[in-house]
């Protein structure tokens, strides 16, 4: 029968493959006959097979990449196709193609570690920025949450803050590592940085807020603390965990009772004005 015949077909093709495996015409032909008879895991038999016989080089690496996507497109077995892949991405280091297979098999058998470097690799073959910074905090994630490598995690996010400097979502993130670490003049910079990069009204009142925690909690410097929620007041008057923040030092024993009371006079009468 017809699908006898292209057994057949394919069965001799393999034959004169097996005598010359660097041939890339006789691959080619192969190949077309395994597709005419079904034979998938066939080819993938023959071309493992004769591997061994085909020295480094573009004609093992084509053979290598076929076996991959044959296992993974064809057979639906990804982590089998691995390391054919892994093979190519060593051959050509830039093989977007087999770096994108890596990535969706890595995905799919949880290999964390792997991940997180293949889409390192990923990243610096991306032209756009933007996208590049998407991929780079995919990869930051999955440090931090997968592999539980903060420093690891940091270290990426500061490469994309690099590309996109006003990232709130970066900041956030590289906040709350160094907030772990205990590093509280990193968590300041990541806060200043933040209020400068937020839009939202907000928001922006908020990272003032946590900045002057920082100021007086972490760092003493009340001075400075007391500046920065006086900048959250002027922005939103009702503001009441800035409005209690500044409210302490105006108790009898504060050194800075009168500087703050000048503060806080016209915010106190904005807002009976606003009752009135």
């Amino acid at each position: 029968d017809k699908l006898g015949s292209a057994l057949q077909a394919f069965e001799w093709s393999a034959r004169a493959f097996s005598l010359a495996p660097a041939d890339g015409g006789l691959r080619r032909e192969v190949e077309r006959l395994a597709e005419s008879a079904g034979a998938w895991q066939e080819l993938v038999d023959v071309y493992v097979g004769q591997l061994p016989e085909v020295p480094e080089g573009a004609a093992r690496t084509a053979i290598e990449r076929a076996i991959a996507d044959t296992l993974r497109v064809r057979l639906g077995n990804g982590p089998e196709a691995r390391p054919f892949y892994e093979a190519v991405a060593l051959a050509l280091p830039e093989d977007l193609p087999a770096l994108t297979a890596l990535e969706e098999i890595t995905t799919s058998t949880q290999d964390w570690s792997a991940l997180a470097e293949i889409i390192r690799r990923i990243a610096n073959l991306e032209p756009d920025a933007r996208r590049r910074a998407e991929m780079l905090h995919r990869r930051a994630q999955i440090q931090s949450d997968r592999l539980e490598d903060i420093e690891a995690a940091a270290t990426t996010y500061d490469e994309l803050l690099y590309l996109e400097p006003s990232s709130v979502g970066a900041l956030r993130a590289l906040e709350r590592i160094r907030r772990a670490q205990g590093r509280w003049p990193d968590v300041r910079d990541c806060l200043e940085r933040q209020v400068e990069s937020v839009v939202d009204r907000v928001e922006r009142v908020d990272a003032l807020y946590a900045l002057g925690e920082v100021w007086e909690a972490e760092l003493g410097d009340p001075g400075r603390a007391i500046a920065v929620w006086a900048q959250a007041v002027g922005s939103d008057g009702r503001h009441r965990p800035s409005l209690t923040a500044l409210e302490r030092y105006l108790l009898p024993e504060s050194t800075r009772r009168t500087e703050v009371a000048h503060l806080l006079v016209p915010v106190y009468e904005k807002i009976g004005a606003n009752r009135e």
